[in-house]
């Protein structure tokens, strides 16, 4: 997967918004937080085309929690935000993120 990826952008070829949200997906599922955020980044670079959907927005949200990185569920609850608008999972992001960091 890494490879290609680097193949497609080696080639400064487009990369579906698809294979992004697959990347991201994995990478949240093994737990690595380095990809995973590199990749997060990518996303959110991918504005209009791009919806992450509340599964995969919950594996993003344990990664941050298991590496006590809880100022990142804040910064992406604000991300989300101006992205979906208010939503249930934007505000239990945030929510949580202050209570993690107040505990």
């Amino acid at each position: 997967m890494e490879r290609t990826y680097r193949i497609v952008i080696s080639k400064k070829m487009d990369i579906e918004a698809s294979t992004v949200m697959a990347m991201l997906e994995a990478y949240a599922s093994f737990g690595d937080l380095e990809k995973m955020e590199k990749i997060y980044r990518t996303v959110m670079r991918l504005k209009p085309r791009v919806y992450l959907n509340d599964d995969l927005i919950r594996k993003v949200a344990v990664v941050y929690i298991e590496n006590y990185m809880f100022s990142k569920l804040d910064d992406m609850g604000i991300r989300l935000y101006s992205r979906i608008g208010n939503t249930n999972i934007v505000w239990c992001l945030r929510m949580l993120s202050h209570a993690c960091l107040l505990s």
